[in-house]
C-alpha cells in the first residue's frame, strides 16, 4: 500500500538467496499485456520497450542483485500504478515468479479518496470532420474536412475521436453535449482506426462500450448488442461516466439541467484486459458540439462532521469533501437544504455500487 507520489518497494527475493546479476529480472502487469514495467538483462537495464508511464520512475537495487534481492523501486506512485504486479526471474532453464498486489490511496489522513483525471481529445485519432478547440477539450461536427497529417491512429471513415489519457483504475469525468445528441464510449486502444467495418465503430464489436443519446431515446451498445435505456425525466445534455477498472464496471449517469440530480443510466459488468481510452465521442448533425468535463485531478474525502444541527441521514458509508466550483443538489429521496457558502462532494457506497455526487448542501436533522 502506498499514497500518492510516494515511493514505493515491490518485493521480490530468491530463495536461498542466490546472485540474480546474471539473471534476467521482468516486472510486468499482469492485468495490462503487453505492459513493462521494468527489464533487466545482461547485466544492464533494458528498458527501450518499457511502458511509456513507467520511464523514470523504476530501478533494482543493483547492489542487491547479488544477495537474490530482485525488488524494484517505483517513484511517484500515481493512481493509475494500482494492480496486480509480477517479477519474473529467469537463468537459462531455471525460472521463478512472484506476484505483488498494489493499492494506492490517496495523500490524506482520511478513510477514502475519489479519483478525477483530466482528459484531452487526442488530434492523431481524429476524423477529418471533427474539429477539436478548447485545448483539445471540445469537438465539433463540421462541413468542410480539417487538414489533419496522416497518422495510423485516425479513424477515417467513422466520425470518432479518442482521448489521449489511458484508464487504469478508477476514475469519473463528465461529459456535455449541444444539439440532438451525442455518444459516450470507452474503448481499448487496440480498436481498429481504418476502413468502414464494425471492428472500427464503437460499440459495435467486443473492445467497445457505448452510451448513445439522441433526443428522447437512450441505448446502451457493446459487441453490437443493444439494450434501450429509459431517457431520463428532464432534459438533459450532460452525462457523467464511473470506471472502476479493477472491478470491471463502467456506469453512465444523467444530470438533470434544471435541477442538476445524478440518475443512474446503465452500468456494464465485465473483465477489463486492455489498456482503456477515455472519453470517446461520436456525434449527431453538423454543428454538434461536446465537451470533456473533469473535476480536479485528485478529490480528498473526509467524514461530514455529525452535530446536532446537521446529521447524516444515510449511514457511514457517505463522506463528503469540499469543492470550489461544483454546486449540485442531492437526490430527491435524500433530505437536504441548499448552503451558497458550502460545497462538497459526496461519495456513495451502498451494495459495491459506487458513484460520486457533486453538490452543495448541508444534511438535515433525521
Amino acid at each position: 500500500v502506498a499514497e500518492a507520489g510516494e515511493d514505493l518497494v515491490l518485493p521480490c527475493s530468491l530463495q536461498p538467496n542466490i546472485s540474480a546479476e546474471n539473471m534476467m529480472v521482468e516486472w510486468i502487469r499482469l492485468q495490462l499485456p503487453d505492459t513493462l514495467v521494468h527489464l533487466y538483462e545482461d547485466f544492464e537495464d533494458r528498458n527501450e520497450k518499457q511502458t511509456e508511464s513507467y520511464r523514470g520512475r523504476t530501478r533494482l537495487f543493483k547492489n542487491e542483485l547479488k544477495k537474490g534481492n530482485a525488488s524494484l523501486k517505483l517513484s511517484a506512485v500515481q493512481p493509475s500504478d494500482e494492480g496486480v504486479y509480477q517479477c519474473y526471474v529467469e537463468y537459462r532453464s531455471w525460472f521463478d515468479d512472484v506476484t505483488v498486489y498494489v493499492q494506492v490511496k490517496g495523500k490524506s489522513h482520511h478513510k477514502y479518496i475519489v479519483f478525477s483525471v483530466i482528459f484531452t481529445l487526442d488530434p492523431n485519432t481524429a476524423h477529418s470532420r471533427l474539429s477539436l478547440s478548447d485545448g483539445n477539450r471540445k469537438v465539433t461536427n463540421v462541413e468542410s474536412s480539417q487538414s489533419y497529417p496522416d497518422h495510423p491512429d485516425r479513424f477515417d471513415v467513422w466520425w470518432q475521436v479518442l482521448c489521449t489519457e489511458s484508464v487504469t483504475g478508477r476514475c469519473y469525468w463528465e461529459a456535455e453535449w449541444s444539439g440532438r445528441g451525442a455518444a459516450i464510449a470507452l474503448t481499448y486502444k487496440s480498436i481498429c482506426r481504418k476502413g468502414d467495418s464494425y471492428h472500427c465503430l464503437l460499440g459495435r464489436n467486443e473492445k467497445s462500450w457505448v452510451l448513445n443519446c439522441c433526443d428522447n431515446n437512450y441505448s446502451a451498445r457493446h459487441n453490437n448488442k443493444s439494450t434501450d435505456i429509459p431517457a431520463p425525466p428532464s432534459s438533459c445534455n450532460r452525462v457523467g461516466v464511473f470506471v472502476d477498472y479493477p472491478v470491471g464496471t463502467l456506469s453512465f449517469y444523467s444530470i438533470s439541467a434544471d435541477t442538476h440530480t445524478l440518475q443512474h443510466l446503465h452500468t456494464f459488468n465485465t473483465k477489463f484486459t486492455e489498456p482503456l481510452c477515455a472519453g470517446v465521442i461520436k456525434l449527431y448533425h453538423t454543428d454538434s458540439e461536446m465537451r470533456v468535463i473533469c473535476l480536479s485531478k485528485e478529490l480528498y474525502i473526509s467524514k461530514f462532521p455529525a452535530t446536532s444541527s446537521n446529521t447524516l441521514s444515510i449511514d457511514d458509508q457517505v463522506c463528503v469533501i469540499r469543492h470550489p466550483y461544483i454546486s449540485y443538489r442531492l437526490p430527491s429521496h435524500i433530505q437536504w437544504s441548499t448552503v451558497p457558502s458550502l460545497n462538497y462532494i459526496i461519495f456513495v457506497d451502498i451494495q459495491k455500487l459506487i458513484f460520486y455526487v457533486p453538490f452543495t448542501c448541508y444534511f438535515s436533522p433525521k
